[in-house]
């Protein structure tokens, strides 16, 4: 009855963290168009619905712990729960950087702002969602190519970031009157490199708790 119970568990965690992750899609998606349009009303709702994502990463913590205090899984068993509550931990921390890109989408509904280069972000925000969406996909598909392919993005990512800082640079020197605006856009592009870096973290995770390697 114990490993009926823990096996149940398990289940119920696994769904919830496959959830978590597609409404982190989601949110980044709508945080990004949110930031393209000068949305502040959808900016609003972003950061309005972090709370309720919150509280379905920690219910997903809490599950992995008391699977692991009460069920005392063996070694490959122990891998892939303690790999669920990184991949939980990665997808909050995205959570928060993705409020973070709809609060500076929030400013950047200024008027004041209309002339915001905001096409710098473009590449970055699509590689961005890319990579988060394979992530997801592979952990949730048990797909490890999908998930080395988000690790071997690393490069890219890194290059679309810099030409994203120098076009912002460029754009101020141009016309200083969007010094304000590029710089909340230069906050954007950070928490997007973050976002990606939770990304490959999750990938990375999903390799270790699936990889043929790291099976007994």
């Amino acid at each position: 009855m114990l490993r009926v119970a823990y096996h149940e568990a398990l289940e119920g965690a696994e769904i919830d963290l496959g959830t978590l992750g597609a409404l982190m899609i989601d949110a980044l998606h709508f945080a990004v168009k949110a930031v393209e349009t000068s949305d502040a009303a959808l900016s609003a709702r972003i950061i309005t619905g972090a709370d309720q994502t919150a509280e379905l990463g920690r219910r997903i913590e809490s599950a992995c712990i008391d699977l692991i205090w009460r069920q005392q899984p063996l070694a490959d068993e122990l891998r892939l729960v303690t790999g669920m509550f990184e991949i939980s931990t990665d997808l909050q921390r995205i959570n928060y950087y993705i409020v973070d890109i709809a609060k500076h989408a929030v400013r950047l509904a200024d008027k004041s702002s209309a002339n915001a280069p905001r096409e710098t972000v473009r590449e970055v925000a699509q590689l961005t969602e890319a990579n988060l969406r394979a992530a997801v996909d592979g952990y949730s598909k048990r797909d490890l190519d999908a998930s080395r392919k988000v690790l071997e993005a690393d490069e890219r990512y890194e290059k679309l970031y810099g030409n994203g800082i120098r076009k912002l640079q460029n754009a101020i020197r141009a016309n200083t009157d969007v010094l304000a605006a590029a710089t909340e856009l230069l906050f954007v592009l950070t928490s997007l490199q973050r976002v990606g870096e939770h990304a490959s973290s999750i990938a990375w995770h999903t390799v270790e708790m699936f990889g043929p390697e790291n099976q007994a």
